[in-house]
């Protein structure tokens, strides 16, 4: 019985850690307000990101290479390329387990992708 037990706790650690740095994971912080993104205020970028720095399988908001990765997903269908001008760390307050709450302010400069007319053959 304990055996089951650990392997229904394996299995659901493994099933949640595999979907981290996916599209779907993104979309699951998108809607948890963990990530948002928008269209910047000043013309030297072209959005802002928001991130908060909670903790889920596979995703920690204070680690800057998860952060990269998930802005990498966020600018994938909307630039061709992009470059993190700035990111400046925001304390909001503290979690109840004594971690400092923080949000990740980032600017984006983005090279747009073009829409291209698709040529019909004759």
């Amino acid at each position: 019985m304990e055996f089951l037990k650990v392997s229904v706790i394996f299995i659901a650690f493994f099933v949640l850690s595999a979907c981290a740095g996916t599209p779907k994971h993104l979309h699951m912080l998108e809607d948890g307000g963990t990530i948002k993104m928008e269209t910047a205020d000043d013309p030297t970028y072209d959005y802002k990101v928001y991130i908060k720095n909670t903790v889920d399988f596979g995703w920690d908001g204070d680690d800057r290479t998860d952060r990269e990765k998930y802005i990498a997903l966020l600018m994938k269908d909307k630039c061709k390329t992009y470059q993190v001008l700035g990111e400046t760390p925001f304390r909001t307050g503290t979690y109840a387990i004594s971690k400092p709450a923080i949000t990740w302010v980032m600017k984006i400069k983005c090279e747009k992708l073009t829409d291209q007319i698709p040529t019909v053959l004759k």
